[in-house]
């Protein structure tokens, strides 16, 4: 069944800062950090879900566009990993050049 941006929008105004909205979209490890910080970061992450809520929704009803959109995003955008790679080379160099 699709899920609805306005209930999730309700759901999120009522009972976001204990991440209702989240489980709702079956977002449950996301809904359960919510609930441990009272609304993510005391409050910070559900203001922000108030621009995200649209994405959410999309990504709960795999919606095509959306999911080509993601998709793309990700092998576009730099990783966490390609951090890691780069901090990693350079440790590696500083140590060649101290022996």
């Amino acid at each position: 069944m699709a899920k609805s941006i306005f209930l999730t929008y309700v759901l999120w105004l009522v009972g976001g800062f204990f991440g209702l909205h989240h489980l709702y979209l079956g977002r449950d490890a996301q809904a359960f950090l919510w609930w441990c910080t009272f609304g993510g970061y005391i409050g910070c992450g559900w203001f922000r879900d108030i621009f995200h809520i649209p994405e959410y929704v999309a990504d709960a009803n795999e919606d095509k566009k959306f999911m080509e959109k993601h998709i793309q995003r990700l092998r576009t955008h730099e990783t966490v990993i390609s951090y890691v790679k780069i901090i990693s080379k350079r440790i590696d160099i500083l140590l060649k050049l101290n022996m």
